[in-house]
This record gives C-alpha cells, sequence and structure tokens, in this order.
C-alpha cells in the first residue's frame, strides 16, 4: 500500500474513531434493506445520493463505518477554505473540476473501484 492510500486510511479511521459515536447518537441514521437484497455492499461499487445537503457524505460514513468511501468533490469545496481542503485530501476525495473540460477525476474513480473501493 502506497504512503497516500496508507495516510488515508489512518485519518479515516481516526475521523470514524471520534466522530462517529456521536452522530450516531444526534443523527440516528437509519438503513433500510429491501426484502431479499443483501444485507452488505459489493466489494466495488457505486453509492448514489440525492444530495439534499453537504452533510450526504458524513451520512453515508455513518451508515457504513467499516467501509472506505471516497467521494467525488466539487472544486468549490476545496475553493472555499484551506483547512477544508486539506481535510477533504485527507480523507481521500477525489476532485471535481466542473467548469474545466477535464476528466482526470474519471481515472482516479475508476482506479479506486478497480482495487475494489467504494465510490460516492
Amino acid at each position: 500500500m502506497n504512503r497516500n492510500k496508507w495516510l488515508v486510511k489512518l485519518f479515516l479511521g481516526f475521523v470514524k474513531f471520534t466522530g462517529l459515536p456521536g452522530a450516531w447518537l444526534l443523527l440516528k441514521p437509519k438503513v433500510r434493506v429491501a426484502a431479499g437484497a443483501k444485507r452488505s455492499l459489493p466489494k466495488n461499487c457505486i453509492l448514489v445520493c440525492n444530495h439534499i445537503s453537504l452533510m450526504d457524505f458524513v451520512l453515508l460514513t455513518l451508515c457504513f463505518p467499516v467501509r472506505t468511501i471516497r467521494f467525488l468533490v466539487a472544486e468549490v469545496l476545496y475553493n472555499r477554505a484551506k483547512l477544508l481542503a486539506i481535510f477533504l485530501n485527507l480523507i481521500g476525495s477525489i476532485r471535481v473540476e466542473r467548469d474545466i473540460k477535464d476528466f482526470g477525476f474519471v481515472s482516479n474513480a475508476l482506479e479506486h473501484l478497480d482495487d475494489g473501493g467504494i465510490l460516492g
């Protein structure tokens, strides 16, 4: 495992360990599974939210605390604050430049899926 992946897993582990207990108590997420469906996620998959708020990534992380989900994040959040950009990099987010016709993020996303990861 290269250093960047190790750092992402370490930081995500810290965030989950320190943040999830309080978030579970405050947000109380519920996951409903359709009748006859598996209760676990496949090895590599894409999770899609209806994107009601910026809390989507928090709720997905709460619902699947054991799995590492890498999120596609718009450049707007990276440009909002330097500390937020550092945090997004540390949790392994994939930056998407919406105004530039550069689809480099797709190769990063496909690489993560090929490694058996989950993409949000």
